[in-house]
Parts: C-alpha cells; sequence; structure tokens
C-alpha cells in the first residue's frame, strides 16, 4: 500500500453515483479526506456533513450549500476518499466507538467515524464534503434509498 495515495471508504449500504469517485479526485486536492454527500436513515435524518471548521472542534450538522466542496469536521465514512499518509500523523487506534468520556480526546461520546475525524482535525488536516456527489443510503429492510 506505501504505492498508493489515496483509500475509498465505500459501505455496503451506501449507493454513490457512477462518477462519484472522480469528483473526490477532483476536489480531495486541499484536503485529507473528502467525502460524498449522505443523510442518516428514517424521517428527520440529517446530512452526514458535521461541525464549523471555523469555530470550535464540534460536529453538529451542517446546513448544506448545494453543489460545492463544503469543508467540515467530520463526514460520515460512506463513500469518503483519505489521503492514505494522513494515517501516519494519526495515533492509533484510528477508529473507536466512544461510549464514555475519552481524556486522550475530551470525546463524551462519539461513531468511529467522528473519533477519527475529531483526531485528523486536531493533527491540523482538512476535510471536506464534496456535495456535488449525492449518495444514496439504503435501508435494506424497507429497499427505501435516503
Amino acid at each position: 500500500l506505501k504505492e498508493f495515495k489515496y483509500l475509498l471508504t465505500l459501505e455496503e449500504d451506501n449507493l454513490p453515483p457512477p462518477d462519484g469517485l472522480l469528483k473526490l479526485y477532483e476536489s480531495i486536492d486541499e484536503y485529507a479526506a473528502v467525502g460524498g454527500l449522505y443523510w442518516t436513515k428514517g424521517e428527520g435524518g440529517q446530512p452526514m456533513i458535521y461541525g464549523d471548521p471555523k469555530g470550535i472542534l464540534g460536529f453538529q450538522p451542517q446546513q448544506v450549500r448545494v453543489d460545492t466542496v463544503q469543508e467540515c469536521n467530520g463526514l460520515g465514512q460512506g463513500f469518503t476518499l483519505f489521503r492514505l499518509n494522513v494515517f501516519r500523523h494519526i495515533e492509533k487506534p484510528w477508529f473507536k466507538t466512544v461510549q464514555e468520556y475519552d481524556p486522550q480526546t475530551g470525546v463524551q461520546m462519539g461513531t468511529q467515524d467522528l473519533y477519527f475525524f475529531a483526531n485528523l482535525r486536531r493533527a491540523g488536516h482538512r476535510v471536506a464534503c464534496d456535495t456535488r456527489v449525492k449518495v444514496g443510503h439504503l435501508d435494506v429492510s424497507s429497499g427505501m434509498v435516503w
């Protein structure tokens, strides 16, 4: 893997567009990671683009700006392109679900993806969502795509 520049995560319930990876390649230049836009499943779902990088390091859902590259603090990992070299700057474990206060990161609760992005941002790296890349989020039990 040391010859490769990028790592793409694709979760089994995500449906990226055919040109999605090409668009992520176009937009990753300034960022350590860039992901496609998808929403949590269910009525009242929220966009999985978290935190304003101009404010404190937080992970509140952002309002989506249409068809642009929108900087943020974190993303879901359903369809996300990472620069492989950033993993050298982040302490292991890279991914950890936190269900109680973690004194190392100051995180109270969080999923493995936001745990990683908190450490990535603390290391000074930038993250973005390419909102041109609209990713379906499949609810397998109902067949509904969110």
